[in-house]
């Protein structure tokens, strides 16, 4: 009996009138949208094409939120939640997120979401009461206020526990203590192998692990797979799209984006020096596996309209057999502003980081940051050419750690709960750079943080 109505409650992926279906979902926002400020503000109409609007960031909304009129909404105020998100100079950026959305995104993605984390590949191990452990940050940040409406919301299926509330290190122990009793896992890749691991000193008999740190999860999935008893499973969730993804079975680590949801376009990528150069967005019925894209989203039960995303996504295939979908499969590559994250709590801007580099007393001539996974845990290199003789390497990057603890609250945070120094600087040998340009043809200027992948490669070939 549970078989087939895990089928139909995923019946919904295998739609063969997907594109139809979220044109009509999007009218009925354009409608709606169309009698409010933030509407008007878009050049939205009853009869506006997606195409027609611009595409928006956070400036765009920034005066609705920051001063929240009625006619500006499409729900009375009172029915909006105040949440943050880290901002690009350690200062937070906020954002009315209405409960209705919240509610509509649990109701439509939250069942699936259930039966997707616990596909093992060759069958769907949720069974009806499975107790749900999440450790994600707390009110005000939006994923503990979806986590609170989620915990009721599901309540008749699932048990979903701690409490939202509860502090980081609250919440691990939490786990130590109850793990047998757990079914499945939403946690950090680096909490589940520093703190979880080797404290239990045992297998853990899990049926799904969930994480949003993609990179770690496909770097160590063999790992997990030995602690947890199965696959990581990764889901692409922001304040701005709210949660508007579902994990993939195959290939593991990577998501598709619920169409009933959130209507996604995306700007093709193409590399241009060391930087991404966006293209005009697409639907996403045409993109093309193995291709790199900017997600744009449109909630279609929020304000949120063309939301240009500063993520690097890859489609890695044109559906996922084992669930039996067409819908394109994505996985995340990185952020392609100049912001710099690490496992979720840090926007650490270039900014802060020059700042950081001067309080420091290191002097450059140039530099350029990459995010890696090591030993369970994502690092920040700092590749610079110094401007004379340099320090000792690990006084260097000791002493960068330290500025950014004085300057940057999310870091702060970072080092808090994980208590680790993520920083590593590396001394590059004189004229690095300029070579550099010269392979590139001169580029004036480098990106120095988030740069591609090849750029990286370049640089370092120049040593």
């Amino acid at each position: 009996m549970w078989s087939w109505i895990f089928d139909r409650a995923l019946s919904f992926l295998r739609r063969n009138d997907v594109q139809e279906r979220q044109l009509e979902l999007l009218r009925e926002k354009f409608r709606a949208l169309s009698r409010t400020e933030i509407g008007r503000k878009l050049g939205d109409k009853p009869y506006s094409r997606i195409e027609d609007l611009p595409i928006t960031d956070y400036e765009f909304y920034r005066p609705f939120f920051e001063n929240p009129s009625p006619s500006a909404f499409l729900y009375p105020l009172e029915e909006y939640v105040r949440v943050r998100t880290s901002g690009s100079t350690g200062e937070p950026k906020w954002f009315l997120t209405p409960k209705p959305a919240m509610e509509y995104s649990w109701r439509k993605a939250g069942m699936a979401m259930v039966l997707l984390f616990t596909h093992d590949g060759d069958r769907i191990r949720f069974t009806p009461g499975d107790t749900f452990y999440i450790n994600a940050a707390p009110a005000p940040f939006s994923a503990g206020a979806s986590h609170s409406m989620g915990s009721k919301m599901m309540k008749l299926v699932v048990n979903i526990v701690p409490d939202p509330d509860m502090p980081f290190h609250e919440k691990v122990r939490y786990f130590l203590e109850n793990h047998d009793r757990i079914d499945v896992a939403a946690m950090p890749v680096s909490t589940l192998l520093t703190e979880i691991a080797p404290r239990v000193q045992k297998p853990l008999n899990l049926k799904g692990f969930i994480t949003q740190d993609s990179r770690l999860a496909y770097h160590y999935r063999d790992q997990i797979h030995e602690i947890t008893g199965c696959h990581p499973s990764t889901i692409y969730i922001s304040t701005e799209s709210l949660s508007p993804s579902l994990p993939s079975v195959q290939p593991p680590t990577c998501f598709l984006f619920d169409w009933r949801v959130a209507y996604v376009e995306f700007r093709p990528l193409r590399v241009k020096g060391s930087e991404y150069e966006a293209g005009d967005p697409i639907p996403m019925w045409e993109v093309r596996a193995g291709e790199l894209y900017q997600p744009v989203f449109t909630h279609f039960k929020t304000e949120i309209t063309r939301y240009a995303m500063p993520d690097v996504l890859e489609c890695v295939s044109r559906g996922d057999d084992i669930i039996g979908t067409e819908l394109p499969v994505f996985r995340f590559v990185s952020r392609m502003d100049s912001l710099i994250s690490l496992h979720n709590f840090t926007r650490i801007s270039e900014e802060e980081l020059i700042t950081a580099l001067k309080n420091a007393g290191i002097e450059y001539v140039e530099f350029m940051t990459q995010v890696a996974a090591v030993e369970g845990r994502e690092h920040l290199t700092v590749y610079v050419e110094p401007a004379g003789k340099p320090m000792d390497e690990d006084e260097a990057s000791n002493r960068l750690h330290e500025e950014l603890l004085k300057i940057d609250p999310d870091y702060r945070t970072l080092h808090e709960c994980f208590n680790y120094n993520p920083i590593r600087i590396r001394f590059l040998k004189p004229r690095t750079f300029q070579r550099f340009f010269e392979k590139l043809g001169g580029m004036p200027r480098v990106k120095r943080v988030n740069p591609t992948e090849k750029a990286i490669e370049t640089l370092l070939s120049m040593i």
